[in-house]
């Protein structure tokens, strides 16, 4: 088994199955909602900061990937990587080079996408993200 990214490593509950897989973005489900993290939702700038740069330079393949888990035979759901997927989309790649991870629980899934969204260029993060994740932990006994 992969191993889990060390940014990851100190979150329980989480397992690395597999690394650079690529996957047409038909059969990955897309909702930035479901990143309870993000509640400012998509940010415009950032995606089209992205489609920017891929457009100048082409696909960064020195980024962390984005993450998926399996949701179903042949179908999974990003947990990181939404505004790669928005400006991917906007620019007509078909296809995302993905890692797959599975999560323990709700709890373990809301960590990661906490400690996933705190990179450059925002590393201080949506502090009311912050909060409803906290809140929501200390609801569920986390």
């Amino acid at each position: 088994m992969p191993k889990v990214r060390s940014k990851y490593s100190k979150i329980d509950g989480i397992r690395c199955l597999a690394t650079r897989i690529i996957i047409p973005l038909s059969k990955i489900t897309v909702d930035i909602e479901s990143n309870k993290t993000r509640s400012d939702g998509e940010d415009d700038k950032h995606v089209n900061d992205l489609v920017a740069f891929i457009q100048a330079h082409g696909i960064d393949s020195d980024l962390p990937c984005p993450i998926v888990k399996q949701t179903g035979e042949d179908h999974w759901k990003l947990i990181d990587g939404h505004h790669r997927a928005a400006a991917y989309a906007y620019l007509g790649i078909t296809e995302m080079e993905v890692d797959i991870y599975e999560f323990d629980s709700e709890g373990t899934t809301e960590a990661f996408q906490e400690v996933a969204n705190h990179h450059p260029p925002h590393l201080m993060g949506n502090q009311q993200s912050l909060i409803n994740t906290l809140g929501r932990e200390i609801k569920r006994g986390d």
